[in-house]
């Protein structure tokens, strides 16, 4: 149980630093209004969201996994049609 709340603390954390710092980021180059920019914060407050308090953390999991077959699926077809472009 412990290294679970140690994981969850550490990964909060760091997620927390990660919008901290892509806020600054966005402030220095004029880009806080940014629809782009407000949009990966979303992601990433809610993805933090759900790992700090473990609401929809299994539903955000199925979603994220459905969203990496899907890539790899589609990484496949792209390797192929590029072969077949430069064929």
């Amino acid at each position: 149980m412990e290294s679970k709340i140690f994981i969850t603390a550490a990964t909060s954390l760091a997620l927390f630093k990660a919008i901290r710092d892509l806020k600054v980021i966005a402030s220095i180059h004029g880009h806080d209004d940014n629809e782009e920019h407000i949009n990966n914060i979303m992601m990433i407050n809610m993805v933090g969201y759900c790992i700090s308090t473990g609401k929809d953390k299994t539903y955000l999991l199925k979603v994220f996994t459905e969203l990496m077959k899907a890539q790899q699926e589609n990484e496949g077809d792209d390797i192929i049609n590029q072969a077949i472009k430069l064929l």
